[in-house]
């Protein structure tokens, strides 16, 4: 299930670990987190989450859709919508969609709107938004044994983050002879408190998800080499790796999905 290619950009050389084909929704961590979620259940389970319009991780809700019944709350988008790809492929797959507004996706950690939009909707199975829980451990450790197989000398891997579940389970669950390199990409993040991996920090930005011109430099440069970077993960831990001095071991980057996200101008 992952795939490893060497690039070359200017004169640092690096692998990219690809966690699955990113043309089928069986790829990136928020997949393996689900399995956590996913694999004790049984069939035909009524599951409902929530998500953007953009969320990676219904998309990959998608994948289980002949296996479960499954809806999904939708924050309302901001201004002008597109009826993104996610959302078609929610619907092609039979998974009921419901819109819910901002202030009411604010409130989805929320237990009492969490057991009201479970009678709501008639599902049995509530996952939150990400996959983030501890039930994410079990679908990050298998990830971890692919990753152990797949290298086989120590390595540094670059791991951008947004919750941190993925940093957390995968550093607790890596073969030790590798290094894990956290790359935050949203302030505050308490999981650093937790985590005994070295983090280093992008450029802070304006708002979560908005590039620098700098950022589209290096999209462009990564395109050149058939790199195909996301806009709000992979690029950040790109830049960090290409920052790093050279530790002597392989140095590899994460690459967790999330293509769906970037806007055509940057899919090309």
């Amino acid at each position: 299930m992952l795939t490893k290619d060497h690039y070359q950009l200017g004169e640092r050389g690096f692998d990219v670990l690809y966690l699955g084909d990113f043309d089928s929704p069986c790829h990136g961590n928020k997949y393996f987190k689900l399995l956590g979620y996913l694999d004790s259940l049984p069939s035909n389970t009524h599951i409902l989450s929530v998500g953007g319009a953009y969320s990676n991780h219904l998309y990959a809700l998608t994948a289980f859709a002949q296996q479960f019944k499954i809806s999904a709350f939708v924050r309302e988008p901001f201004g002008e919508f597109d009826h993104s790809h996610t959302i078609q492929c929610l619907e092609a797959s039979g998974i009921a969609v419901e819109w819910v507004s901002s202030n009411e996706y604010q409130r989805r950690y929320e237990q009492r709107w969490i057991q009201g939009a479970l009678s709501k909707s008639g599902a049995d199975v509530f996952i939150p938004e990400g996959g983030n829980g501890a039930n994410a451990e079990h679908g990050i450790k298998h990830l971890a044994r692919l990753i152990n197989q797949q290298l086989g000398v120590p390595t540094q891997l670059f791991l951008a983050a947004g919750t941190g579940v993925t940093a957390q389970y995968l550093e607790r669950h890596i073969d030790p002879q590798h290094q894990l390199v956290v790359v935050p990409v949203v302030r505050p993040n308490q999981f650093c408190q937790v985590l005994q991996s070295p983090i280093v920090y992008p450029a802070p930005r304006i708002r979560f998800g908005r590039l620098r011109e700098s950022d589209h430099e290096l999209i462009r440069a990564a395109q050149a080499i058939g790199l195909c970077l996301d806009t709000v993960y992979t690029v950040h831990a790109l830049r960090m790796l290409l920052a790093s001095p050279y530790s002597g071991m392989p140095q590899v980057l994460l690459h967790t999905g999330g293509l769906r996200h970037n806007p055509p101008s940057v899919l090309g």
